[in-house]
């Protein structure tokens, strides 16, 4: 199977066996394994190993989704945030893969009630807001497009306030979840994110797993890169006075 292929919707009975242990990126509403085709494990589940192709495919997509997500309206988008909390319970696949880790404590916590979970940081979110907080997250390209470094170790609560937040403001939003580069784990909460991502148009939220530093340091050239997105040029060096112009090469 090539990078760029995407995984079959594991809503569907023939794929869900093959999917049932992998936890691929979700970009453009789609699930897709890296384009290095690259994972790592986290007890029985295989998790993506993004890099900076992922990223900079993810940052188009959502790019393209921002578009139509800011056209929508204040009220639209807080009334499709509003229902996500519900919808969220629906993500059995999601649930299937926090599961496949009987030692995650965090799993229980995060999957007894998440939708419980989500409304709570909609609530959060749109506190903040009242409150005049800062959005969060970095600003990576002129269209709208955000992006979010989480730990998959810590709360997510105030992360996904943040990410909704950013997202009720009409931006779009790639999320880059940071496992532990030496004892991974946190699959639950990325199975969260995933879920919550599928629960709204494609491209508005866009979910990357990979290790810390390796994913960490691809974010930062992406931003890098679009704060600069011509490369400098280095000009010319000049002549001194009075030097002779280079010969010209002769042409066969």
């Amino acid at each position: 199977m090539s990078a760029a292929t995407m995984l079959a919707d594991p809503g569907d009975a023939e794929a869900a066996p093959v999917a049932s242990r992998q936890l691929a990126n979700l970009v453009g509403g789609c699930w897709r394994i890296p384009w290095s085709g690259a994972a790592f494990r986290v007890g029985p589940v295989r998790v993506a190993r993004s890099s900076g192709l992922d990223v900079t495919a993810a940052i188009a997509a959502a790019g393209v989704a921002a578009q139509v997500w800011q056209v929508r309206g204040s009220a639209a988008r807080a009334a499709r945030l509003d229902q996500v909390g519900g919808l969220i319970d629906r993500r059995r696949f999601e649930q299937g893969i926090a599961g496949c880790r009987s030692d995650c404590e965090q799993a229980a916590a995060v999957w007894c009630e998440p939708s419980r979970l989500v409304r709570a940081a909609w609530r959060q979110a749109l506190e903040s807001d009242l409150r005049g907080e800062p959005r969060g997250g970095v600003a990576i390209d002129a269209r709208g497009v955000r992006w979010l470094a989480v730990s998959v170790s810590a709360d997510p609560l105030p992360e996904l306030a943040r990410a909704l937040r950013i997202l009720q403001r009409g931006e779009t939003l790639v999320v880059a979840l940071l496992f532990d580069d030496r004892r991974p784990q946190g699959v639950a909460v990325a199975a969260l994110w995933c879920a919550l991502a599928r629960c709204l148009p494609p491209g508005v939220l866009n979910v990357l797993c990979g290790l810390g530093l390796e994913l960490g340091v691809a974010l930062v050239e992406a931003d890098r890169r679009a704060r600069c997105p011509v490369a400098r040029q280095r000009a010319p060096l000049a002549r001194r006075p009075g030097a002779a112009p280079p010969a010209l090469a002769a042409l066969s």
